[in-house]
């Protein structure tokens, strides 16, 4: 007799925003708002650099950062290994604007998917849609 599962729940709470699988990968993420016009606090982020690198840096891991700019109505996916890497060398508490622009992917939006971070995913992953750049 096979069994389905068809809830699932943690133990403990997830130290991120969303964990889930697509095309076979693992993804979790952090999404977050921003509603400066120069800079994102990174104490806001709950995922330490020092939890979420072992597992950011396997090839079967997709871990990034999304970010609303709220005043500029654009949203930004950036790798968590770029956000780890900042937060280790740079020292410093605030991303800027300009950083997420040099850094991260803007993410399409339409009215019906305002936030498709699966298009960004294709690309940069499955080689799906664009080149491979990020």
């Amino acid at each position: 007799m096979l069994s389905k599962t068809t809830e699932a729940y943690f133990k403990l709470p997830s130290t991120t925003d969303s964990v889930g699988i697509y095309r076979g990968k693992y993804v979790d993420f952090e999404a977050k708002e921003c509603a400066s016009h120069t800079s994102f606090p990174l104490k806001i982020i709950t995922c330490s650099p020092g939890s979420a690198s072992t597992k950011c840096n396997q090839p079967w891991c997709n871990c990034l950062l999304i970010v609303k700019w709220t005043v500029f109505n654009e949203t930004y996916y950036v790798k968590a290994a770029d956000v780890i890497c900042f937060m280790k060398e740079k020292q410093a508490s605030l991303y800027s604007y300009r950083w997420f622009q040099d850094n991260g992917h803007l993410i399409p939006s339409t009215y019906v998917t305002p936030i498709d971070y699966l298009k960004i995913i294709d690309r940069l992953y499955f080689n799906s849609g664009g080149n491979n750049d990020k």
